[in-house]
């Protein structure tokens, strides 16, 4: 018997346990502060009308689950153990986009298993002339929204609200650690003295002024109001998310894909971007064009491809984009086309 075949943990009465049996499955024994357990063990409200938010993100997974599980690939056990049940929030959606890749697999019965140390995430046609690799990356591109996060909780402890109007939405934000601290020094002002404070923001664009109000009832899920003409797509926002790609392929995943155990001819690496959530108004046909335009060092990179995407946990699928090699061999390119297009990851307009 397999970890993934352990009988499944009886849960309270009236939870989500019953109704997602493999996610309950793979998650016996795992920390009850793992985000998913905490979904798994909420007790349902009758007077709720399905689908809840946790039907929302349990459902697809429970989906992704069921087909990886029916394919029973190799080093499936290992990979739930170290990766799945790893209830650090920062690895949770790492390890989605990952069952996620081997699920569109599995549905599209494309063999495949799970990488070991030293080894790229996933392997289809293992063993076979056919065979190739996929390097998954989930990027933490928008230091904007990470900021916001970082600022709502100082502010819901200090029992404040921030508004701020902005000409355009940033991805980046220089300065960000004096930025916070300058805000911070404004809340604690502003609570002291009972009465609103203005904070210059020139970080997040030219005359950007926040104001801060002491206030402990708010309406809403959030204590930071944001003003602004329309969400757009600026040239900053998409340069900055592109310098961000750009740095992750060709320093981070290049150094760690050169340690490697795989054919750099064969694997692609996937850098999920969803966290630059204005890109996906690209489109289809926009993000292969500004894929082909990111600055990729391809001299010294040991990957074949380079792909991005974009998912969701409410989602069982992925779309994105894919940038070959320019002098990569037609012969090595068939091995990876067929599958990455299938995936989701069509060549870049360039190609």
């Amino acid at each position: 018997m397999t970890v993934t075949d352990k009988p499944r943990r009886p849960g309270p009465l009236g939870t989500n346990r019953d109704g997602y049996p493999n996610v309950a499955v793979w998650l016996d024994g795992a920390d009850s502060s793992h985000y998913w357990a905490r979904l798994l063990d909420t007790e349902r409200d009758p007077a709720v009308t399905p689908p809840t938010v946790a039907d929302m993100v349990l459902g697809p997974l429970e989906i992704l689950i069921h087909a990886v599980r029916s394919a029973s690939p190799r080093k499936l056990d290992q990979f739930v153990r170290s990766r799945f049940r790893d209830p650090d929030p920062a690895n949770v959606l790492s390890a989605r986009l990952e069952l996620l890749c081997a699920a569109n697999l599995a549905i599209r019965h494309v063999p495949f298993e799970f990488g070991g140390k030293a080894e790229p995430d996933l392997t289809w046609n293992p063993g076979t002339g056919a065979q190739g690799w996929l390097e998954i990356h989930r990027g933490a591109f928008s230091v904007f929204d990470d900021l916001q996060q970082a600022l709502d909780t100082e502010l819901a402890a200090k029992g404040a609200i921030l508004t701020v109007r902005l000409s355009e939405w940033p991805l980046d934000v220089a300065g960000r650690n004096l930025l916070h601290t300058r805000i911070s020094n404004a809340i604690d002002a502003a609570v002291a003295s009972g009465s609103a404070q203005a904070v210059a923001m020139p970080e997040l664009g030219d005359g950007v002024t926040g104001v801060i109000e002491p206030r402990q009832e708010i309406p809403g899920i959030g204590r930071i109001f944001i003003q602004h003409p329309g969400i757009t797509l600026s040239t900053g926002y998409l340069a900055s998310t592109a310098a961000r790609l750009a740095r992750k392929a060709n320093e981070d995943k290049a150094a760690q894909g050169r340690k490697g155990n795989w054919d750099p001819a064969r694997t692609a690496l996937l850098v999920d971007i969803s966290t630059a959530r204005l890109a996906q108004l690209l489109g289809q046909d926009g993000l292969g064009t500004w894929l082909d335009d990111v600055p990729i060092d391809w001299e010294d990179l040991p990957f074949a491809a380079v792909a991005v995407c974009f998912s969701h946990l409410h989602g069982p699928f992925l779309w994105g984009s894919c940038r070959y090699r320019p002098d990569l061999d037609s012969d090595q390119r068939t091995h990876l086309d067929p599958i990455l297009s299938a995936l989701g990851l069509p060549a870049t307009p360039g190609q």
